[in-house]
């Protein structure tokens, strides 16, 4: 054996089966986007495919489906404004949902300003109602009798700024933060090129 090398394997990971594109025939094949075969929403269970309202993901959607969908692992996603970043997230909050199933669960999505939770509040209230979820916005706006909407929310959407501080006070808010199931997180472009290097 002196002179071979061995090649070492990468360790299959575990994915979902619904996480797997479906094989199709070449002619009826979704297209392929800088070698990335793009993936179609009718591969996702029936009650998500409402959630998406086009027929195909796009390029940076299709290269993180199979991770964001159909695994448990952690992802980072850096792409330019514009690229599909939300949907990607929509897609965490799917996956969250099937591995929730029956149970109490929180879904937190940190946005990095006010005006960007309202906006997302508003559109998963719209997206997700269908499924049975209620979506809250907490913020430094976000008064007493607006708390108890957010208690009740499956999915809140909050500043850096509210999510420290409920954090720093976590014995106060112990029985909340033992429901977060799926923690979600939006930067700005300009909050990373402010940092020092």
């Amino acid at each position: 054996m002196a002179g071979r090398q061995q090649a070492v394997l990468p360790f299959p990971r575990f994915t979902h089966p619904r996480a797997q594109p479906k094989q199709l025939s070449p002619e009826f094949a979704p297209p392929i986007v800088q070698g990335i075969r793009l993936v179609a929403p009718n591969d996702l269970p029936d009650r998500f495919r409402s959630i998406f309202s086009f027929p195909l993901f796009n390029a940076v959607q299709s290269k993180c489906y199979t991770t964001v969908y159909g695994s448990d692992e952690n992802v980072v996603v850096s792409a330019p404004t514009g690229s599909g970043k939300t949907v990607i997230l929509e897609l965490a909050v799917c996956r969250s949902l099937l591995k929730c199933e029956g149970g109490q669960y929180k879904i937190v999505y940190m946005a990095p300003t006010k005006s960007l939770c309202s906006e997302r509040q508003r559109d998963w209230q719209a997206k997700f109602s269908s499924l049975g979820l209620n979506c809250a916005e907490l913020t430094g706006d976000t008064d007493h009798a607006q708390l108890r909407h957010v208690q009740n929310a499956s999915i809140i959407v909050t500043t850096p700024e509210k999510w420290d501080s409920m954090t720093r006070k976590w014995k106060d808010h112990a029985k909340l933060m033992q429901l977060v199931k799926l923690f979600l997180c939006a930067t700005s472009p300009l909050e990373l090129q402010s940092e020092p290097r």
